[in-house]
């Protein structure tokens, strides 16, 4: 049985970083910030940690703010274009390095409600083309759903654009929203028929072009993010949501930061100390779920003879080689170079 729609919208599971990038796009000021914030139970000193994460409320919320503070009609359409690929994670690298189309649209289908949890992306083929549709868990406010549907698209668009190297002139764009007088910023970013008051949000991509090559692709990156977004998946799909999982699924969530257990307690809205006698319970502790974490990430990491041990020693966040190697040695009693050895052997 998957997490029910309601506790997944409990769950700290959106990064904030959408967040500050609205209230930069807003223009705000830190003062400001809190206009942004109402409603939500969140203070700008939270909203501005960077690992912070927020509820599916809490971004509903906020983009309702947003939609009321700012003057400008194309809000969603500015946002779609600050939110690049590296701001969303490991499904960006997912998306940076798929081989050709056909991974990037696999990667949304797939990996969207790592990044947005009440998104949803369908692919259906036709004949000679591919409908890629959004929808979302929730009825929302009007005025939310055209802002994200908007951000969506311009996402989608773009990261055609960046796998083809060009303007993808041959799609065609659908709207559920009406149509406005003022429609010059959808036709620069847009380069391609757009139809508003449609029955579903959606883009019909030619196969043809699904099929050109990534030339930026780098494989090792792609199969490695692959791995670490199935891994969060299966912790958002996790049947017992037990602390344990909470904890690997914000560690997952934040692959390139040092995660402290102040964080993690902070994001589950509980003391460190609630946090540790929680873990008691179910039988385990914080620093055996990172090290749990960080070893079976290590292994699958020295399975790539291309990647050093100082490289691996970065991807885990470890300061340096040598506390990576020490850390490693508790773990496995052998050495990094010992145990990469073993692997080649088997």
């Amino acid at each position: 049985m998957e997490v029910s729609l309601e506790q997944n919208f409990l769950e700290n599971n959106i990064p904030s970083n959408y967040v500050r990038i609205i209230g930069r796009e807003l223009g705000l000021s830190i003062r400001e910030f809190a206009q942004l914030l109402e409603s939500t139970q969140l203070t700008t000193k939270e909203i501005m940690q960077a690992d912070r994460m927020v509820n599916a409320y809490q971004f509903i919320q906020i983009l309702t703010n947003a939609s009321f503070i700012s003057c400008d009609p194309n809000l969603g359409l500015k946002l779609g274009q600050r939110l690049t690929p590296a701001t969303h994670g490991l499904m960006g690298f997912v998306v940076n390095n798929s081989p050709n189309l056909v991974g990037v649209l696999e990667a949304f289908q797939k990996y969207m409600p790592t990044r947005l949890s009440f998104g949803r992306v369908s692919l259906k083929q036709e004949r000679d083309l591919i409908k890629c549709e959004l929808n979302f868990l929730v009825n929302l406010p009007l005025d939310v759903k055209r802002l994200l549907s908007e951000i969506c698209m311009v996402i989608l668009y773009e990261s055609i654009e960046f796998i083809i190297g060009r303007k993808p002139n041959e799609v065609i764009i659908y709207f559920e929203h009406a149509s406005r007088k003022d429609l010059d910023l959808y036709h620069h970013i847009f380069n391609a028929p757009i139809n508003f008051a449609s029955i579903q949000t959606a883009m019909h991509i030619p196969f043809h072009i699904c099929q050109i090559i990534n030339p930026s692709a780098d494989k090792n990156i792609y199969r490695l993010a692959l791995e670490q977004c199935e891994k969060l998946i299966k912790q958002l799909k996790s049947e017992k949501d037990s602390y344990a999982n909470k904890v690997q699924r914000i560690i997952l969530s934040n692959p390139s930061k040092t995660i402290t257990e102040e964080f993690i307690a902070s994001e589950l809205f509980i003391s460190k100390r609630t946090l540790a006698r929680k873990l008691k319970i179910e039988g385990t502790r914080y620093q055996s779920i990172v090290d749990d974490v960080r070893s079976r990430q290590a292994i699958e990491y020295l399975k790539e003879d291309n990647l050093s041990i100082a490289a691996i020693a970065s991807l885990l966040n470890f300061h340096d080689s040598t506390n990576f190697r020490r850390a490693f040695k508790r773990w496995f009693k052998l050495t990094p170079t010992e145990y990469r050895n073993v692997l080649k052997k088997t």
